[in-house]
């Protein structure tokens, strides 16, 4: 487990360890933003700028819900 404050910094790590992780906005299990593996949303280690971009859209999306 590793805790982070950039996108960017979070997808350098997961790209690390491979499949199954996750990058969360939050604690929370819900607020999962991307799910590490070719099964699921992708691999960081073929573009950590697709995963940084992903996850920042995804961020924004849930700021927008949280807000009503």
């Amino acid at each position: 487990m590793a805790a982070t404050n950039e996108p960017e910094a979070a997808a350098a790590k997961i790209g690390l360890y491979g499949e199954g992780l996750t990058i969360r906005y939050g604690h929370a299990k819900k607020r999962t933003v991307w799910t590490e593996g070719a099964d699921a949303d992708g691999t960081a280690a073929d573009s950590y700028d697709v995963v940084a971009f992903t996850v920042w859209g995804r961020i924004d999306i849930n700021d927008w819900w949280d807000r009503w």
